[in-house]
């Protein structure tokens, strides 16, 4: 699944295509609401993630398990205009097209034969297809290769995209309570994330890291992509903004209307 800092990264990208779109700028009280939203979802761990996830029962036997949205929609549907429930859907619908659309296009799950696998026991080895390599799945889930890559995009992301942290609690309380979470758990969420942005901003040897691409655009403070084992930085920003716009397309009509009244 995508991590928090993707999360807030695909939130912006979606946010500033309907400000564009309609033409109204969203207040910072509903932005900070919307930015929660998106966090939202990830303040439940482990078992409790089929509800925050909206997984279906049927998807549980499998090791990529992506959000079943028309579950979603079904509840919440109708709150659309709300940020904090926007803010939700855009987590939702990311990590159902990272799943269902980002992974295959890079790796595929498999067994022991080498065959096409989707159950979380029976797959055991990765195929990554730009490498043309297999990775046993105990060593491909691990730092030095998925999540390595992680920790790499995520100073890339914070620093390219200027995250910023939305303010908890809000100025106003939520207007709809979302069963599947507490929002007082975003108080803990959100001060690990800002010691993460701390320790990546504030670090001397990532600001001399940063001096990059300079000769190729001119720049001297241009952000250096990262190296990575698994995924393509340039891919996956693509990825980030095509699954933006399409979110966009399919819901953002509600909230342009209402800012328009």
């Amino acid at each position: 699944m995508p991590g928090y800092i993707m999360h807030l990264v695909e939130a912006g990208m979606v946010l500033q295509k309907l400000e564009k779109q309609s033409g109204v700028q969203a207040g910072e009280s509903w932005r900070s609401q919307y930015l929660l939203g998106a966090l939202l979802p990830d303040t439940r761990t482990g078992a409790e993630k089929q509800q925050s996830h909206f997984w279906r029962q049927e998807d549980l036997r499998k090791l990529a398990r992506a959000p079943y949205l028309p579950l979603f929609l079904e509840k919440y549907g109708t709150h659309l205009s709300d940020p904090v429930v926007f803010g939700y859907l855009v987590h939702l619908h990311l990590d159902a097209f990272y799943v269902n659309t980002y992974w295959p296009s890079i790796f595929r799950l498999q067994n022991d034969a080498g065959e096409p696998e989707e159950g979380y026991e029976e797959v055991t080895r990765i195929w990554l297809m730009g490498q043309q390599q297999a990775v046993d799945r105990q060593v491909f889930f691990t730092k030095d290769w998925y999540y390595g890559d992680y920790s790499a995009l995520n100073h890339y992301l914070i620093r390219k995209y200027q995250i910023q942290l939305p303010v908890y609690p809000p100025g106003e309380p939520f207007a709809v309570e979302l069963e599947e979470v507490q929002e007082t758990d975003l108080a803990g969420l959100l001060e690990r994330l800002q010691q993460h942005l701390d320790e990546v901003t504030g670090a001397e040897d990532v600001q001399q890291e940063i001096r990059s691409r300079g000769a190729e655009d001119g720049r001297e403070d241009a952000i250096q992509i990262p190296r990575l084992k698994v995924l393509d930085t340039e891919t996956l920003e693509t990825f980030l903004e095509e699954t933006a716009e399409i979110l966009v397309q399919e819901y953002g009509d509600q909230w342009i209307r209402r800012k328009k009244r």
